[in-house]
């Protein structure tokens, strides 16, 4: 299979995890491309696979927003863990935002842009 069959989110082993175009999958792996290029993964390299459609990424990028936000209103606690699901839910928008936006590959919110400052969202 030379096209792109689908998009998911692998999480690997090492609790790496990204959002690739899904190229083949057979008993060994699973073949990919994303920003490195064209890439194999083994299946004991996998710890999880995931369909990543363009919606559920939103979606769910808008749920961390949620999340962080009651998580800070928490109180003390919640104030570290709510910044990092921040930073989470800003890269899946970055991921999914070249698959949206009119701008493509040039979208400012592509990965490599600078990130706005999260710490400073109530």
């Amino acid at each position: 299979m030379d096209e792109v069959a689908f998009t998911a989110g692998i999480t690997f082993q090492d609790d790496r995890a990204l959002t690739v175009d899904v190229t083949g999958i057979d008993g060994d792996g699973i073949t990919y491309t994303s920003d490195e290029g064209p890439q194999r993964v083994p299946w004991s390299d996998v710890k999880a696979v995931m369909l990543a459609t363009t919606d559920h990424m939103l979606e769910s990028a808008g749920s961390l927003f949620t999340m962080a936000e009651r998580m800070q209103a928490a109180g003390d606690e919640g104030q570290a863990a709510a910044l990092e699901m921040r930073t989470f839910g800003f890269g899946v928008l970055q991921q999914a935002a070249p698959l949206v936006c009119p701008r493509g590959e040039e979208c400012g919110l592509r990965p490599g842009r600078s990130a706005p400052d999260l710490a400073d969202q109530d």
